[in-house]
């Protein structure tokens, strides 16, 4: 007999496929509406993989159905996030694109100025000077500007936003069960593909507000400091930089912290099992606008603010033990959190 949870994976499989054939839709037809790949959803489908409600809301969408998708989709557990070999961007480079428009508005801006400036233009040129030949340069340009304007929306402003799933993110459960980082499983529950790279580990001075978070002295106390970058189906998303306390990460004998891999579970699964067990944690979240080199690390086009999330992790003695310093696309990316709510002593 199957269980509540296998019960509520079958009927969300068949419902999905119900309704998809009630609508005349095909698999790549759904995908395309509901932004999700039509191999996820034929996963869903055939009840391969489990369900999400982000998935449930995204269906409910197309097929006009309420919330009856994401309630099913509430009742089963979370889908733990699968290894797959890397594929190739399913959208426009997004640098590339922002760059193609950056280019055409200072062309347009550009033809506006010579033509302003010129008076008579050589013979062989193909404007002869007239108003009328001015105009229809100037709008001809702007005209370029504007459809790349477009492409830009149409191709990068519209998609589904990666969220920051706190529940997920710090479940000690779905850690220990698929023994990847919590990046890994928030965007793997998602439908996407993780990618995380190791680009630098230093000792350092621990710089002000990180050396106040960890109750060190910023003359004198070192931390260690590791910077990662995380991508999503192959298109940076988001930088951490992480600190730890120097006497923390040389204290154990295993160097898992000068490591760039490190293992099932990550930082927070080795943390844990040297004696730093998670058991609460602060992020102060803030907006404002890259510095070049930070633009350049996480992709953000020109313009582009980026979300700063300061996080800071706490032991079951309340004493903090690490802190990461998000940098993170605003264009691409969400905050998703659910807090108790209840009076503070």
């Amino acid at each position: 007999m199957n269980s509540p949870i296998e019960a509520a994976q079958s009927r969300f499989a068949q419902r999905l496929k119900e309704l998809r054939q009630e609508h005349g839709l095909s698999l790549r037809k759904l995908a395309r509406l509901a932004h999700y790949s039509r191999t996820y959803l034929w996963e869903m489908e055939t009840g391969q993989r489990n369900p999400h409600e982000r998935l449930g809301s995204a269906l409910d969408r197309v097929f006009g159905t309420g919330d009856e998708l994401s309630v099913l989709a509430a009742q089963c557990p979370p889908a733990l996030p699968r290894r797959r070999p890397a594929r190739a961007p399913i959208m426009p480079d997004l640098r590339a694109l922002a760059t193609y428009r950056q280019t055409l508005e200072d062309t347009a801006r550009l033809a506006r100025l010579h033509i302003s400036s010129v008076n008579t233009p050589p013979r062989d040129t193909a404007i002869d000077g007239s108003a009328s030949d001015r105009a229809l340069v100037t709008r001809a340009a702007g005209e370029w500007a504007r459809t790349v304007s477009r492409l830009y929306d149409l191709f990068v402003r519209r998609r589904p936003l990666l969220a920051r799933i706190a529940p997920y993110r710090y479940s000690r459960r779905l850690r220990a069960e698929s023994g990847v980082s919590p990046f890994r499983i928030e965007v793997g529950v998602q439908g996407r593909i993780p990618t995380t790279a190791c680009s630098d580990i230093r000792r350092l001075r621990a710089p002000a507000d990180v050396a106040a978070r960890l109750r060190l002295d910023p003359h004198d106390d070192e931390v260690l400091c590791r910077t990662n970058h995380y991508s999503a189906d192959d298109e940076p998303v988001q930088v951490g930089t992480t600190y730890l306390p120097l006497a923390l990460a040389l204290a154990q004998r295993s160097a898992f912290p000068t490591e760039s891999k490190l293992g099932p579970g990550s930082l927070y699964e080795q943390l844990e099992r040297a004696g730093h067990r998670l058991a609460r944690v602060r992020e102060e979240v803030s907006a404002r606008l890259p510095t070049p080199q930070e633009a350049a690390e996480v992709g953000a086009p020109v313009g582009v603010p980026i979300l700063e999330v300061l996080h800071t992790s706490y032991d079951a003695d309340d004493q903090p033990f690490e802190v990461t310093r998000f940098l993170i696309r605003s264009d691409l990316s969400m905050l998703d959190y659910q807090l108790p709510v209840g009076d503070r002593n």
